[in-house]
Order: C-alpha cells, then sequence, then structure tokens
C-alpha cells in the first residue's frame, strides 16, 4: 500500500456508515429529501450498498410522485402531418410519394435529462462487483421501470447542464447520489467490469465533503449566526494589471451576528499536527491562511470581535489548541466522527460562543 494510504485507511474505519450518510446528507443539503427516501444503514454496510440503498429509496419516492416530463422535440417522418411539415426533408427522401411527410414536433415525454442521467445510474450501479445481490435485482426492477426514457453517456460536464423547475426539486436530490456515483465508478476497459472506488480514501473528495458538510450543518443547527462563504479580494494597492495575479481569498465558512464574526476552515487531513523532530505543532500553512482570514474580517468596516476556527476530523487524537493572535481568539480542535451523531452534533456547537 502506497505511504500515506495506509493512514487514510484508519480514518474510514473511524467513520461509522451511518455517520458518512449524515455527512452526505447535510452537505447535500437535502435533509428532508434524505428521509423520504427511507434508507436503513447498518454498521456493515459497504459504502456501495449505502449509494445503492439511497438510489434505490429515493427513485421508488419518485416513482410513487411521477416521472418529471416535459416537451421533448421530435423530428420523424409519419403518415399525415403533425406540427410543422419540413418540407425539404419530404422531397429529400420522396415522403409524399409514400402517403407521408417529415414533421417536426413537440411531444410530452419523460425522456428529459435528468431522468436519463437516473436511468443510466441504475444500470450501471446495479452491475457494479460485490454489490449485495438483493440491492442490484431491486435497481435493475427500478431501471425497468422507466420506459420510454433513453440512456446517455454521462461526463462531469452533463450534470452542469441539468434544468430543473420548481415541482422537480426532488431530483436535486437523486442527481447529487447519481453524481457521487459516477465519479466513483471504475471500469475496466477491457473485460467491461464495474468497480466502486472507497472515496473516503480520496482526501481531495472528503475535504470537499467535510467542508460542505460543516457549512449547511451550521446553517441548519443553530439560529444566532447568519453563516456563509463569501470570497474576498486583497486590501491591497497597485495597478490592475499587478492586483490581477493576488489570488481571491475563498473562505469555507463565515458566521456573524450583531457582535461576532467567526471565520472557520475545514481541514481533512489523515494527521491533524505536523511533527518536526520531536516537535508537534499545528500546520504552518493552515495557520497562516486562517489568520489571513482574520486579518482581513476584522478591518471589513465593523466592530465584531473576530474568531478564527481550524477544524479537523478526529483520526489518532483529539486536539484542542486555543489561542489570541495580535488580540483575536483562534482554535484549532478536532471533531471525533466515530462516535454517535448526537455526540458529533454536540462538539460542533460547542465551539460557538454561547
Amino acid at each position: 500500500m502506497p505511504e500515506g494510504l495506509a493512514e487514510l485507511a484508519v480514518s474510514r474505519r473511524d467513520i461509522p456508515i451511518q455517520n458518512l450518510y449524515y455527512l452526505l446528507s447535510y452537505a447535500w443539503d437535502m435533509l428532508e429529501e434524505a428521509k423520504l427516501a427511507n434508507v436503513s444503514v447498518t454498521p456493515e454496510m459497504r459504502l456501495q450498498d449505502l449509494l445503492a440503498r439511497v438510489l434505490c429509496g429515493g427513485v421508488t419516492h419518485l416513482l410513487k410522485r411521477g416521472l418529471d416530463r416535459s416537451y421533448v422535440t421530435y423530428a420523424e417522418e409519419i403518415a399525415g402531418v403533425r406540427g410543422r411539415l419540413d418540407i425539404a426533408a419530404s422531397v429529400k427522401r420522396n415522403s409524399f410519394l409514400k402517403a407521408q411527410a417529415c414533421c417536426i414536433f413537440d411531444e410530452l415525454s419523460p425522456d428529459t435529462l435528468h431522468n436519463r442521467i437516473v436511468k443510466t445510474t441504475l444500470r450501471q450501479l446495479g452491475t457494479v462487483d460485490n454489490l449485495a445481490a438483493d440491492l442490484a435485482e431491486e435497481l435493475r426492477e427500478l431501471y425497468r421501470r422507466f420506459p420510454g426514457v433513453m440512456e446517455t453517456r454521462i461526463s462531469p460536464q452533463l450534470f452542469r447542464r441539468v434544468s430543473l423547475g420548481r415541482n422537480s426539486s426532488y431530483y436535486r436530490f437523486l442527481l447529487d447520489v447519481c453524481e457521487l456515483v459516477q465519479t466513483n465508478l471504475l471500469v475496466d476497459e477491457a473485460s467491461g467490469d464495474i468497480q466502486f472506488r472507497d472515496f473516503v480514501r480520496d482526501e481531495a473528495q472528503m475535504a470537499r465533503l467535510f467542508e460542505r458538510f460543516l457549512l449547511n450543518f451550521f446553517k441548519r443547527e443553530q439560529r444566532q449566526f447568519k453563516v456563509d462563504s463569501p470570497r474576498f479580494r486583497w486590501r491591497a494597492s497597485g495597478s490592475p494589471e499587478h492586483l490581477s495575479y493576488l489570488p481571491e481569498m475563498r473562505t469555507d465558512i463565515v458566521l456573524r451576528d450583531r457582535t461576532d464574526t467567526i471565520v472557520m476552515d475545514a481541514k481533512f487531513y489523515s494527521e491533524t499536527l505536523s511533527e518536526y523532530l520531536t516537535t508537534r505543532s499545528v500546520r504552518s500553512s493552515h495557520l497562516y491562511q486562517i489568520f489571513a482570514y482574520m486579518s482581513h474580517l476584522a478591518h471589513d468596516g465593523r466592530r465584531d470581535r473576530v474568531t478564527g476556527i481550524l477544524i479537523y476530523p478526529r483520526v489518532t487524537e483529539t486536539v484542542r489548541v486555543g489561542v489570541t493572535l495580535f488580540g483575536h481568539p483562534m482554535l484549532a480542535a478536532t471533531v471525533n466522527l466515530a462516535q454517535p451523531w448526537p455526540g458529533v452534533r454536540a462538539d460542533l456547537l460547542s465551539l460557538l460562543p454561547p
């Protein structure tokens, strides 16, 4: 096993599958929709089984409501005339001699892009190696309940093309599930076999998930602060040409009320502290980053108390380091994702001032 991967395997065992489902539900900001999926999570469940269970529950709920339909444009050679007559195509194909005509018409159909993505993902996930047999059969059965819907070639860009109306918002939850599945499907081009990658071993994916989870958790679970993730330009002077080379400050989470501003930075690392010889410390790059955010927010015209918090998932140790940087409180703390969910919730809320 490559160096570093063993450490990440430790973190996978430390996150129960139930808590991982909570992380995903908050990250998608779809708690209510996740409840409608009615998923039973067991400790021994594997990741592919969890997502298959979520997709099955979500699609079953969707089918009870009815598949979303929209007008799809068709161009066909038919007997008679329907919609708009395409004279040029009719002449080219000698349609009139056959008592037919080439017509262009719109028809209300379930063959929408979002239904195509869901149907394609049902089939592909159902063929993943080592998927529980009952889930594979349920996915195949749900696939058959999409008559009139074509499959599609799925790419990351395809999800950005989906346009959902207010009455089809439940699809957003299903598409988030499908996108996570598609990101982690590994296809053997020689054999056609499909495997599912354990995305918890992917530090980049988990970092994004952890950040989105924390942002939506604090939006939902407390009422004292307004929560967002603003972006800033550096407080610098110079020519526009030179200033354009400065990167944008992109905060993970900022909480504000009338007197306090709290800037949080989410860090998903296999080891919380860095180590040099016998000295262990908060990673210097993390400290510089949170200090830059605090300094900017302290000079934005408000007279708030500005606090910085670095949040890490606990892997092998509990860390809680509190100091004052240039008059501003700063905390580096871990949250234990291995404990029962009520404990995770309580630990995160305890980071906020009373």
